[in-house]
């Protein structure tokens, strides 16, 4: 008899693993499944991030492309602006050197020797036109050529540039040269 009962046991046993690993089995296919919809939730997350990420990417390049356009604008604007004050400029200097000269042509002729005489002497173009035009009229009774006046003019110039003066004071040295020979032909 005691063999017999061993017999049972071990197939109870038996049946007993066989229901342990069929359970096992089933615990490990849902995990199995449980992992695959894990899988699947982070995938769809992923997905969601990256289109997330893409959209504010996107929302960046947008806002670089306006920021870069005001920008532009502005800066256009700007030189719009810059560029009117300098036509304007180029203007007032050309009517200025128009009014002691006898033509057209002889302004921007001597317009451009103006420009070079700054350039030559560093000094600006503004106060060399000044400094020409303020001659021209107060010498106009010595009828002076145009190269006389411009050899003046840039002598005058490299004398402040070798005297150290600021633009400024150069600027009112030539006003004080102006007046002193307007309240010349005056006396």
């Amino acid at each position: 008899m005691s063999n017999l009962s061993l017999t049972l046991r071990l197939r109870a046993d038996a049946d007993g693993l066989v229901k342990v690993l069929d359970a096992s089995g089933k615990e490990v296919a849902e995990f199995g499944r449980e992992g695959e919809r894990a899988g699947k939730r982070a995938d769809a997350g992923f997905t969601q991030a990256r289109r997330g990420v893409q959209s504010i990417s996107e929302q960046l390049k947008i806002a670089r492309r306006q920021l870069l356009g005001f920008i532009g604008v502005q800066f256009g604007a700007q030189l719009g602006r810059q560029l009117i004050g300098i036509a304007d400029q180029y203007t007032n200097l050309n009517s200025r050197i128009g009014l002691v000269t006898n033509s057209q042509r002889e302004a921007n002729e001597t317009f451009d020797a103006l420009f070079e005489v700054a350039q030559r002497s560093r000094a600006e173009l503004g106060a060399t036109v000044d400094l020409y035009t303020t001659l021209a009229r107060s010498t106009a009774d010595l009828r002076l050529s145009q190269t006389d006046l411009l050899q003046i003019t840039e002598t005058i110039n490299q004398s402040f540039i070798i005297s150290g003066a600021s633009a400024e004071a150069s600027r009112n040295a030539i006003i004080q040269l102006s007046q002193a020979k307007l309240l010349d032909t005056h006396s």
